[in-house]
Order: C-alpha cells, then sequence, then structure tokens
C-alpha cells in the first residue's frame, strides 16, 4: 500500500512538475511568437519591399538611360519597373506602423516616384520632337533618381534598426525562458527519476519493439532503393528513346523536304510535257482555222480551240495552288489603274455571256487613277468570281462592282463583287465553297465541270494581297462573290491598265505581214512539231524563218549567217545546250549587238522566267503560245520604241 502512494505521490508530482513547465513554457513560447510575428511578417515583408524596390529602380535607371541614348521601347519598360516600384512602396505602408521619420520617408519616395515619371515623359516628348542629344542632356538636371535611391536606402537602413531591436528583444527574452525552463527542469527529473523505475520495465518491452521497428524500416529503405535504381534505369532509357525519336523526326522532315522538292520537279515536268504538245494543238488549231473554209470545220476547230484553252486553264489552275501550298507564290508591285479592270473582265466574258443570253453591268466607285499591285492576281482573282457567275447564271444579269472598302492616306482596301442571279446555292454548302476541290454540286450527275480549285485560289491571292473573300447567297435568287485587295495608293502617273498592249496585238499580225515581210528570224527549237508550228506561224506573216535544233546549232547559225538575223525565239530545255547557256553565250559571243532573244518555252514558273531574263534574254513567252500573243511580242521588239521594250512582268 505504501508502495501504491509512493507511486501515486511520485506520478502527481512529476505530473505537477510536467504541468509547470509546459506552462511555463508556453507562457515564455508566447512572448517570442509576438517578437517573432514582428520579425517574420513586418519587418521582413519590409525588407522584402525595399530589396525588391531597389531592383525595379535599377532597372527603371537602365531603362531611362538605354532610351536616353537609342530611344526604343525602353520608354514602356521603364514605366513597368516604376509602376512595380509604386506598388511595392504602397505595400511596405500597409505592412504596419509606422514611426515619424519612416512615414516622411515613405511620402518623400512616393512623391519622387512621381517627379521621375515626369523626367521620363519629357525625355519622351522631346525625342518625338527630336530633340538633339545635347538638348536631352540638358533636360536631366535632376537627380531624382538619387534621391529615390537615397530614400530607399534610408527606409532599409529603418528596416535594418528595427531588426536589430527585434532580435535583442527575442534574444533576451530566449535566455529568461531558458532559465526558467531548467529550473523547472531540474524540479522535473527529481520526480521523473522516481518514475523512471517503473517505466524501465515497458523501456526493455518498448526496446524490442523499436527493433522490429528498424528492421521494417530498413526493409522499406531498401525497397525504396531498388526502386529508385529501376527508375533511374527508366530514365536512361527514357533518354535513348528520346534520342531515338528525334532522329526520326529529322529523318522525317529531311524525307518530306525531299518529297516536296520531288514534287515541284514533277509539277515542273508535267507543265513542260503537257505544255510542248499543247503548243502544237494550239497553233496546228489556228493555222487550220485560217485556211478552213467549211463551216462544220471552223466549228469543230473552235471546240478543239476551247477545249485546249480549258485544259490549259485547269493546268495553270493546279500550279497556281501548288506554288500557294509550298508558300512560293509572290506577288508583284507595279502602278495600274484598278478602274479599267472591270471593262477587262467584261470582255474576257462578253462572249460567253452573251451567247448564254446574258447582261453584263458595272458599277465603279470613284476610285485613285494610280494604285500599286500585281495586276495580273487581281485579274485572276476577279476572273474567277465572274466566270462563275456566267458558268452558273442560264439568264438576267451579272453585275461585276468595284467599291471602296476603307482608305487612308497612303491605302485604299477595294472590294470587288460579282453579283448574278443564277440558282443560288444553300447555306451549308456555300460555307465550304472556297476549300480546295469543293464544289456546289459534286454528284456525278452534275451539269457544269470544274477542278474546285478557283475560288480557293481566289481566296489565298485576296489574302496574300492583304484582303479575304466571302460569299452570300439565297436560292432561287441569285448569288454575290466577293474578294478584297489593300493596294498603296501611287503617284497618278503612268499606271498599267487592266489589258496592256491590247490594240497593239490585235493589228501586230497585219503590222508585220507589211512592214516586216523577209526579215530573218532564227527558231531554236528541238521538237519537230513544235517546230513545224513555228515555221508557219512566222512565215505566215511574210518572215524568213531558220531552224535550229538546239543551243549549239544556234550560236553557229548566228555565226555563219548569211543574212543578219533580226530576232531570236529560244527554247529553254533542248538536248547538247539548253537555251539559258546558249544565250549565255551569244551575249558573250556578241558583245553590245542588239539581238533581242525571245524565249518560248514550256517552262512557265516564275523562277523559269526569271532565269532566263538573267541570262540575256529580252522577254519571255510560256508555252503553249497564242498567236497574237506573239506576233504582239514580235512587233515591240522588231519595231517597238526602245524605251518601250520591257520584258514582261515576272510569274509569280
Amino acid at each position: 500500500m505504501r508502495l501504491r502512494h509512493a507511486l501515486l505521490a511520485s506520478f502527481g508530482t512529476t505530473l505537477v512538475a510536467v504541468l509547470g513547465v509546459v506552462l511555463i513554457a508556453f507562457i515564455m513560447l508566447s512572448q517570442l511568437t509576438d517578437s517573432w510575428t514582428e520579425m517574420s511578417t513586418v519587418i521582413a515583408r519590409r525588407h522584402q519591399v525595399t530589396l525588391r524596390g531597389a531592383l525595379h529602380l535599377g532597372y527603371a535607371t537602365q531603362y531611362f538611360n538605354r532610351y536616353l541614348q537609342d530611344g526604343g521601347t525602353d520608354a514602356e519598360r521603364f514605366t513597368t519597373e516604376l509602376d512595380a516600384l509604386a506598388g511595392l512602396l504602397d505595400a511596405y505602408g500597409q505592412a504596419g506602423p509606422l514611426g515619424d521619420e519612416e512615414q516622411d520617408l515613405l511620402d518623400s519616395a512616393q512623391n519622387f516616384v512621381k517627379l521621375y515619371r515626369k523626367d521620363m515623359q519629357h525625355i519622351v516628348a522631346l525625342r518625338q520632337n527630336s530633340a538633339s542629344p545635347a538638348t536631352l542632356e540638358a533636360a536631366l538636371q535632376s537627380e531624382n533618381d538619387k534621391v529615390l535611391a537615397l530614400a530607399l536606402r534610408k527606409l532599409t537602413d529603418i528596416t535594418n534598426a528595427r531588426t536589430e531591436t527585434a532580435t535583442t528583444r527575442i534574444n533576451r527574452q530566449f535566455q529568461r525562458s531558458r532559465l526558467a525552463l531548467l529550473l523547472a527542469a531540474l524540479l522535473a527529473a527529481s520526480c521523473v527519476v522516481i518514475a523512471g523505475v517503473r517505466v524501465t520495465r515497458s523501456i526493455v518491452r518498448h526496446d524490442t519493439e523499436r527493433s522490429q521497428a528498424i528492421d521494417a524500416l530498413q526493409f522499406e529503405i531498401g525497397e525504396r532503393t531498388k526502386a529508385e535504381t529501376e527508375l533511374q534505369r527508366y530514365r536512361d532509357h527514357l533518354e535513348q528513346l528520346v534520342e531515338a525519336r528525334t532522329l526520326e523526326l529529322r529523318e522525317a522532315n529531311q524525307t518530306a523536304a525531299l518529297a516536296n522538292r520531288a514534287k515541284s520537279d514533277f509539277l515542273a515536268n508535267m507543265s513542260h510535257e503537257i505544255r510542248t504538245p499543247m503548243n502544237a494543238i494550239v497553233g496546228l488549231t489556228h493555222l487550220l482555222r485560217r485556211r478552213a473554209n467549211d463551216a462544220e470545220q471552223r466549228d469543230k476547230l473552235d471546240k478543239i480551240s476551247d477545249s485546249a484553252n480549258h485544259l490549259l486553264g485547269i493546268i495553270n489552275d493546279i500550279l497556281d495552288f501548288s506554288k500557294i501550298e509550298a508558300g512560293k507564290l509572290a506577288l508583284e508591285s507595279c502602278e495600274l489603274d484598278v478602274r479599267e479592270l472591270p471593262a477587262s473582265i467584261l470582255s474576257m466574258i462578253a462572249e460567253q455571256a452573251s451567247a448564254k443570253g446574258l447582261q453584263i453591268d458595272t458599277e465603279t466607285a470613284p476610285l485613285p487613277t494610280a494604285v500599286k499591285g500585281d495586276i495580273t492576281r487581281l485579274t485572276q482573282a476577279f476572273l474567277n468570281l465572274a466566270g462563275n457567275a456566267v458558268k452558273f447564271t442560264s439568264h438576267g444579269t451579272i453585275t461585276l462592282r468595284t467599291l471602296i472598302d476603307e482608305e487612308s492616306a497612303e491605302h485604299i482596301r477595294i472590294r470587288f463583287e460579282v453579283s448574278d442571279t443564277g440558282v443560288g446555292i444553300a447555306p451549308e454548302v456555300l460555307a465550304s465553297l472556297f476549300e480546295p476541290f469543293r464544289q456546289a454540286d459534286s454528284s456525278t450527275t452534275r451539269t457544269h465541270g470544274g477542278t474546285g480549285l478557283g475560288l480557293a485560289i481566289t481566296r489565298h491571292l485576296a489574302r496574300l494581297m492583304g484582303g479575304e473573300a466571302g460569299a452570300s447567297s439565297t436560292p432561287g435568287i441569285g448569288s454575290t462573290f466577293w474578294f478584297t485587295a489593300c493596294l498603296e495608293k501611287a503617284a497618278q502617273q503612268q499606271a498599267a491598265t487592266a489589258a496592256p498592249a491590247a490594240e497593239i496585238d490585235a493589228n501586230a499580225e497585219r503590222i508585220l505581214r507589211k512592214n516586216f515581210h523577209g526579215t530573218h528570224v532564227l527558231v531554236a527549237e528541238d521538237d519537230p512539231v513544235n517546230q513545224e508550228v513555228a515555221r508557219e506561224l512566222l512565215e505566215d506573216v511574210g518572215l524568213v524563218v531558220h531552224i535550229a535544233d538546239n543551243g549549239c546549232a544556234a550560236i553557229e547559225a548566228l555565226q555563219h549567217a548569211e543574212a543578219p538575223y533580226a530576232l531570236v525565239l529560244m527554247d529553254m530545255q533542248m538536248p547538247v545546250m539548253d537555251g539559258i547557256e546558249a544565250t549565255r553565250r551569244i551575249r558573250a559571243n556578241l558583245a553590245g549587238m542588239p539581238l533581242p532573244i525571245i524565249a518560248v518555252t514550256a517552262n512557265a514558273f516564275g523562277e523559269d522566267q526569271k532565269r532566263c531574263l538573267d541570262a540575256g534574254m529580252n522577254d519571255f513567252i510560256s508555252k503553249p503560245v497564242a498567236p497574237e500573243a506573239l506576233y504582239g511580242t514580235l512587233l515591240k521588239w522588231l519595231a517597238g520604241n526602245p524605251a518601250e521594250r520591257k520584258p514582261a512582268p515576272l510569274a509569280s
């Protein structure tokens, strides 16, 4: 019984001692917590504010000096840094109560931020007025940045002093707490010793449990080590997989580039191979039409000519779309009179419209007489819309409109519209019409043909010219298709028209036959059929034609000619020596001789035309050759004013 009472007494004493230690520790901890709260919140926050404020001020000063020297966008960066600094100063004041000196310093810092901002505004105004460097330097008499930096430094000093004071107070409280805890611990220790005897047995038991826990922990550590080893092995394998995948992607990109190059080469080769026989078809059809007296024969020849032109249009659409997909379609920028474009489009579709009994109207807003743009692509886009209107309208009226969509001092955005009274288009079909190879009727029973590329090309051209394309339609009433183009305003002089030299082309054949009968012309062409076509077309207007099968033969013919040649028609792709190399050698051997060399080739890409002109050729005609265009070009170089002898614009 005594032992039990002793144990209860020792337990009660131990409990009282422990509770006393805990109470003292709680009181001391509360005091330390209050002091530490000020240290960890208010002081630490103000330390952070002053440090970040100094950093933002440094950046602002750097941007200020750079803007003073170079201008640029550093003024906006300066403003951003000052805004951040002003926000930090506000946060400094909101962090806790301030002393009088500290409040005055904060007010001064905020005031100097405003003054520093005004300095930058003054410098920006001077730069916008193109002030000299001396004026800029003279404007910088204030030292607001330095005063602001000094104010931040003083705020930092105050914060440091407050930190030292709080640290001293915390240390003093800590020493008192440690002494009180030591005394309480000594009292509690005496009680704990008494109770320690009783817990010895429990300790032995707990040692066994601890050993078991340690064994379990070691086992867990071993398992975790194995998992980390496996994870590292997986990471190494993942790096190998990433490297292998990167190599595969690189090879795929190279393969795609080679495939794209092969596609371009294939299209160029197919264009050449198709245009070469097309030239023979168009040329021979033209010659047969001239000599045919039977109406039925002329009708069939007209159908052959129309089919050839339709096939040529399909080829051109495919080539244009391929260049658009490859990002190789470039626009020209030359002066033009856009007011004449509707009349040009009208002349191109008038015959088809008249055959269907359609009325064509034009509406043109007051436009500048001269703008800069690509007349070829504007005509192509406008003609695509007009041609579709004629195709899908069986009766009624087609209206060509040219409107001002938006105008500024330097640019004008023009809206080209084509409205018809055709069958109209359903809304669900209209949304997809401008996608490649899409048509309103794609069934096998459709009544109208086409590749479905015209509208897609029109939209791409419009976007290249800074505009857009679209349509609106009501089934049974009609449709309106439109595109816009942003054009640069130009001086109102010598603007190119939409149909240049049309009058000359119409009379070129008669003028050549009358004024240049007996003139010697050299034709370098390797295809026998195209040789025959060229010979008959040229001899038909009285020219004397000499044929060379390749570039070498052309050079020899020029060197040993009995009569001087007035002009050379040069094919680009020939055996033995091509037209490019032949032209270079002709220009080198006949330096200074004003001999016009005109490329007549089935290579119709813009880069081919550029290669011909760079080699020394004077002009470029793509196959199949329209006889009127051939005669017009011959007349330009045989009889035109030298100042007017300019090559045709480069094809995009």
